[in-house]
């Protein structure tokens, strides 16, 4: 049952704040304040909180939670995902799932292949010809996916080049590909759609929005333009996209998500972080837009790996600030797994969180209150620990590990060795 939180007056002028836990059965914790405080006291997972009383919070009141409240993997289901999940699993190994768009694909296509569900979009697959699985990954705005889907389902062409696979090389109008891709659109059950930036290089001249930017040796100064799309053209793109779902796959549902991968370099005159902030934020309203319209057909879905990555972690990223650990992709698609597909998930979600929040330093509850003090005690003796540390012998590793010897010798003597390792 999904939290919801309001607030409400009693007889005597108290102020009450009742949450309602999603894994209980029904049950209301009440926790009454006095209005002379002029707060309301709540608890959220125990936690206590408090509220300005003076103001009215409607039907619908979910606070934000506190570092406490993200302790563990079942609370992302009650604070990340309220609102967003179906009321019973519906991925079957039956169900035929079509994962396409931004680089962040490429993972839940990899992750449910490797755990056997019907991907249709696979390297490997029957439609490995199609442009939304050979470069499926790539086609990082609204545009591109429109484009997709009105061309499989009705023909559509817009005139120029706009279409460059990874190595700039052009592709065109293929009959036999689009016949590919409304096939394989044509046996999609379920639509995984994800959305990547909102800065876009066009055709002046046609108008059309190419799928990336412009290849250098085709740059033309006259008739190609950069510029940053609106909500309001995304939302369109978006909406048009399920509209055409709805009218060819009416009984196929929709996933979408919004890649928290940020932009590699901005064509704006301003910082790519900035850039990268208003890139998103005009997918995700766009979005938002969308969904709060068509939520109540019970067809399209959001799943927030956006701000599980963006907002839940604290050290997410690889050096190059760009790729997230894979322990953190992990447990998104393992929370996935857990809330969308029927069947058990290959790890566990408690074990696929401890993992996920060790490599971006922050340790799994049960093990703070341990692990903590020896974390201390290293730090405070580290200075002296490297002072008094000896010499390090080199390590030689040779035929004997294959009966579990290790041979250390001295530096310097010529052995005959498969490879060499600094001792720990």
């Amino acid at each position: 049952m999904p939290r919801s939180l309001v607030s409400q007056p009693n007889l005597e002028g108290s102020y009450y704040a009742m949450s309602e836990s999603p894994f209980s059965t029904g049950s209301t914790d009440v926790i009454a304040a006095s209005t002379e405080e002029g707060l309301i006291h709540f608890s959220i997972d125990r936690q206590r909180q408090h509220a300005d009383y003076t103001w009215f919070r409607g039907d619908h009141c979910n606070f934000n939670p506190n570092r406490k409240n993200l302790r563990g993997a079942q609370d992302m289901v009650a604070h990340v995902l309220h609102g967003w999940l179906p009321e019973t699993p519906v991925i079957s190994p039956a169900t035929r799932i079509a994962a396409f768009g931004s680089c962040f694909a490429k993972h839940i296509s990899a992750w449910l292949a490797r755990r056997e569900f019907a991907v249709l979009t696979r390297k490997d697959g029957d439609y490995n010809n199609s442009y939304v699985v050979r470069f499926g990954e790539g086609m990082v705005n609204t545009f591109a996916l429109r484009q997709q889907f009105e061309w499989a389902f009705q023909g559509k062409r817009t005139e120029g080049e706009l279409w460059h696979g990874y190595d700039a090389r052009a592709f065109g109008y293929d009959e036999d590909i689009r016949i590919a891709t409304r096939a394989l659109f044509d046996q999609t059950d379920l639509f995984i759609i994800t959305l990547g930036l909102s800065e876009v290089w066009y055709d002046s001249v046609t108008g059309g929005v190419l799928w990336r930017a412009v290849p250098r040796d085709k740059y033309d100064p006259a008739r190609h333009r950069f510029r940053v799309s609106s909500i309001e053209e995304n939302r369109a793109n978006i909406r048009a996209i399920y509209d055409l779902i709805r009218t060819y796959r009416p009984d196929a549902k929709v996933i979408f998500t919004l890649s928290p991968i940020p932009l590699v370099a901005t064509f704006r005159p301003v910082s790519c972080i900035t850039a990268n902030s208003v890139s998103k934020a005009i997918l995700r309203v766009a979005l938002d837009d969308v969904l709060r319209d068509i939520g109540q057909e019970g067809h399209a879905f959001y799943w927030p790996s956006y701000e599980i990555v963006t907002d839940i972690f604290d050290w997410q990223w690889m050096p190059d600030r760009r790729h997230v650990k894979v322990e953190v992709l992990d447990f998104i698609m393992t929370l996935f797994e857990s809330c969308w597909c029927q069947g058990t998930p290959r790890m566990t979600l408690d074990e696929a969180w401890a993992r996920a929040r060790w490599v971006t330093r922050g340790l799994p509850r049960v093990l703070e209150k341990h692990l903590l003090p020896l974390v201390g005690l290293w730090a405070r003796h580290r200075p002296q620990l490297n002072r008094d540390k000896p010499a390090t012998p080199q390590v030689t590793i040779t035929e004997d590990d294959r009966v579990g010897r290790r041979a250390i010798e001295p530096a310097g003597l010529s052995v005959s060795t498969q490879r060499s390792v600094r001792s720990p």
